[in-house]
């Protein structure tokens, strides 16, 4: 039988493991607040980009359906339409921009500019608005499907494959031109996919993408308004391609040659490059590699490993990851084994 003052004890030690337990609970609490405000101070910048991000397409989807309800009293399906179409004219536009390599590099170049813009994030930027693009694109076609359907006069076979309908901008040709552009747009989704860039198919990744040349063209074709919001960033991009392929062809600044490989553990080669003349970098700079002889169009970026203060190389490590990767691989261990049996 339990005597009287051994239940104080009992209560002290049932009040010390709930005081424990409820300080362990505000422990967490406050590490989860502090780990909360941490990440938003951390990634304020893309928190940033993102609410404008959202605040432009909500605004244009606001602009249109006030123009086309109250000015032009569209019917719903068009009302419809027309929202993902103007979202389309932004979003085809903004993923040009996340591309600009050489603007991003000056953005990144600066301290202030660095801060403000997340420029480390575009190309995970660029997957996602191409993600929004097709989602976009899918729901604008099936809304020009509904309005044909239902308060159009003419089928949809003359209203897809014709210009009977006299639809667009030059010569009533939008709605082959959209459905050109679907077709191109399916072919560019499917062969951007991981499972084909990691799976040693990244030619097909690579020769898919240089579609958006065509895509561009039928787009300005088919949407009336569009070259106006694509013709600022297309004449920066048409200027970078200008500037880059100048400079790679240069032997002041792009053009080298590899001066020694080592072959090292984990299938990792490391590249000894001469390093042009003019050619300037800092720590954490990559270098865009292409190798005629593995691949001739392929550029592949990789981060230089050697210090700024090394004039006559640039060092890069390889891992033999990829399709391209892999072949750098066995071409210079190839080359290794052929130079031993020589000097054998």
């Amino acid at each position: 039988m339990n005597s009287p003052s051994s239940q104080p004890a009992k209560q002290s030690k049932f009040q010390e493991l709930f005081s424990n337990h409820c300080c362990k609970r505000e422990n967490k609490e406050q590490k989860k607040n502090k780990l909360s405000i941490a990440d938003m101070k951390n990634n304020l910048s893309r928190i940033i980009m993102l609410i404008i991000y959202l605040l432009i397409n909500l605004g244009l989807v606001i602009y249109v359906i006030c123009y086309r309800t109250i000015k032009v009293k569209s019917n719903v399906p068009i009302v419809f339409a027309r929202i993902c179409g103007m979202l389309l004219n932004f979003n085809c536009t903004f993923i040009i921009v996340l591309m600009l390599k050489q603007t991003i590099l000056i953005i990144r170049s600066n301290k202030f500019l660095r801060k403000c813009i997340p420029v480390d994030d575009h190309i995970d930027f660029h997957k996602v608005v191409g993600r929004i693009i097709v989602v976009l694109s899918i729901l604008h076609t099936i809304a020009h499907v509904v309005n044909v359907g239902a308060y159009n006069s003419h089928s949809w076979v003359a209203y897809l494959f014709t210009t009977e309908p006299n639809i667009g901008w030059v010569g009533g040709f939008a709605s082959l031109s959209g459905l050109l552009l679907c077709i191109i747009l399916s072919v560019i989704v499917v062969c951007s996919m991981r499972w084909i860039r990691r799976g040693g198919h990244f030619q097909v990744f690579y020769w898919s993408h240089l579609l958006y040349l065509p895509f561009y063209i039928l787009l300005i074709i088919h949407a009336t308004n569009f070259w106006k919001w694509i013709v600022g960033p297309l004449f920066i991009f048409l200027l970078e391609k200008v500037y880059s392929i100048v400079t790679r062809c240069s032997s002041r600044n792009g053009r080298t040659y590899i001066h020694s490989v080592t072959i090292e553990q984990s299938n990792v080669i490391s590249l000894n490059i001469h390093r042009p003349k003019h050619f300037n970098f800092q720590s954490g700079d990559y270098v865009s590699i292409n190798i005629p002889r593995v691949a001739l169009y392929e550029f592949h970026p990789f981060t230089i490993s050697s210090a700024p203060e090394e004039k006559d190389y640039i060092r890069v490590h390889i891992q033999a990851t990829g399709d391209w990767t892999k072949q750098v691989y066995q071409r210079f261990k190839e080359m290794a084994e052929e130079e031993a049996r020589e000097n054998q």
